[in-house]
C-alpha cells in the first residue's frame, strides 16, 4: 500500500477552505441590497403615479428620487442597506408659495396632516408669514415615525413634508418645562434655563452669561456655558455635574474681575468708539452705541413669532459689531445676524433641526 502524501492532503484541504470562503463571500454579496430592492421599498412610500428619476448610492444607503407629474412634486427617499428599510421621505412641490390670506384654521391644518399620514398625532401648529404669504408649519409624530409639513394657509395644499421613520429625540430648548424644576421627561436632560442656573452656581453665582450651548461627546450630552468675563463651565446635561471649568481670561490692558458689575461694563466696551450715522439712532441703548438685548428679542419675535431664543451673543463681523442669535421653533432652528447699532437683520437662516 502506498504511503499517504500528507502534503497533498494539506493542499486539498486548503483548496476546499479557499473554495468555501469564495462561496461564502459570493453568497454574502448576492444577499446584499440591490438597487431594484431599494426601488421596490421606496415605491411603497410614494404615490403610484410617481416615476423613478435617479439614484445616488453611498456605503450605507441608497438615495432615490421620484417625480409625480400629476402633483408637480419631487420625492426623495433614503433606504438603509443594512436594515433594508426606508429611513426618510421628503416631498417638495414645484410651486411652494404660501397663500395671500388665511382661510384654513389650525384645526383644519391638523386634520389635513393626520389624514395624509395615518397614525400621526400633531404636536405643534404654527402660522407663518413671509413676503405677505401665509403658511402653516405642522409638527407630528407617531410610535413609528415623526416629521413636519408645510401647508398653504389659504388652500390647505401640502407644499413640503419630511417624515423620518424611527423614534424622535427631542433636544430641550430654553423655556421648556418652565413649570417643572426636574429634568425634561422626554430626554432626561436639563433645559437651557436649568443649565444656566446650575452653571451660575458652579461659577460662584456669576449670572452674566454670554452663551449656553448643548453638545455631545462620546455619547454624553453636555452644556458649554460661556460667561462675559471669559470664564467657561461645562456640565453634564443629564446630572448637572461639573465636567470642567475655565477661569476668567485676562488681557494685557486690564485685569478682569469676576465681579458681575465689571463684566457688564466689559461687555459693552466692545462697541465701536464712534458710530457715525448710527449714533443718532432711536434704537440705541443709552451711551453704549448698540441696541439692547430686549430690542434684539423684539426683532427676532417680529420675524419668527413664538420662537424660543437660546443664544444672543455680541461679536464683530468685518469690523461691524453684530448680535448673533440662535432660536428654535418647532423642528426648525433660526439663526440671525443683526447689526448691533441699527437693528437691521444682516443675515437670516432657517434649518431643520435634524439636518
Amino acid at each position: 500500500m502506498k504511503a499517504i502524501d500528507k502534503r497533498k492532503i494539506i493542499a486539498c484541504a486548503a483548496a476546499v477552505a479557499v473554495t468555501g470562503g469564495i462561496f461564502a463571500s459570493t453568497a454574502a454579496f448576492s444577499n446584499a441590497m440591490t438597487l431594484d430592492k431599494a426601488k421596490s421599498l421606496a415605491k411603497e412610500h410614494v404615490p403610484s403615479t410617481a416615476t423613478f428619476v435617479k439614484n445616488d448610492e453611498e456605503k450605507t444607503k441608497f438615495e432615490l428620487e421620484f417625480y409625480d407629474s400629476t402633483q408637480g412634486a419631487t420625492y426623495d427617499v433614503e433606504v438603509s442597506k443594512d436594515e433594508e428599510r426606508v429611513m426618510e421621505v421628503t416631498m417638495d412641490k414645484d410651486s411652494d408659495l404660501g397663500g395671500k390670506s388665511v382661510k384654513i384654521t389650525e384645526a383644519q391644518a391638523k386634520k389635513l396632516v393626520t389624514d395624509e399620514f395615518t397614525g400621526a398625532k400633531v404636536s405643534n401648529v404654527y402660522l407663518n408669514v413671509d413676503d405677505n404669504l401665509y403658511t402653516y408649519d405642522v409638527d407630528f409624530r407617531s410610535d413609528d415615525f415623526y416629521g413636519d409639513a408645510e401647508l398653504n394657509a389659504e388652500t390647505g395644499e401640502m407644499l413640503e413634508s419630511k417624515i423620518k421613520y424611527g423614534q424622535a429625540v427631542t433636544i430641550p430648548v430654553e423655556g421648556d418645562n418652565a413649570k417643572n424644576t426636574s429634568s425634561t421627561s422626554n430626554t432626561g436632560l436639563l433645559t437651557y434655563e436649568q443649565a444656566k442656573t446650575k452653571a451660575s452656581e458652579l461659577n460662584g453665582g456669576n449670572t452674566a452669561i454670554k452663551s449656553c450651548e448643548l453638545d455631545k461627546d462620546n455619547g454624553v450630552f453636555y452644556y458649554d456655558v460661556d460667561f462675559l468675563n471669559g470664564s467657561e463651565v461645562k456640565l453634564n446635561a443629564k446630572t448637572g455635574e461639573l465636567i470642567s471649568k475655565e477661569p476668567a481670561k485676562t488681557t494685557n490692558n486690564n485685569s478682569q474681575s469676576a465681579n458681575n458689575n465689571n463684566q457688564s461694563s466689559q461687555s459693552t466696551s466692545k462697541a465701536p468708539a464712534t458710530t457715525n450715522s448710527n449714533s443718532g439712532s432711536s434704537n440705541n441703548s443709552g451711551n453704549s452705541g448698540k441696541i439692547s438685548e430686549a430690542k434684539v428679542r423684539e426683532i427676532v419675535q417680529a420675524k419668527v413669532p413664538g420662537a424660543t431664543i437660546v443664544k444672543i451673543e455680541l461679536d464683530y463681523d468685518d469690523g461691524i459689531l453684530v448680535y448673533e442669535v440662535e432660536s428654535y421653533k418647532g423642528v426648525y432652528e433660526y439663526d440671525f445676524e443683526i447689526n448691533a447699532a441699527s437693528g437691521v437683520i444682516l443675515d437670516f437662516d432657517k434649518d431643520h433641526i435634524d439636518d
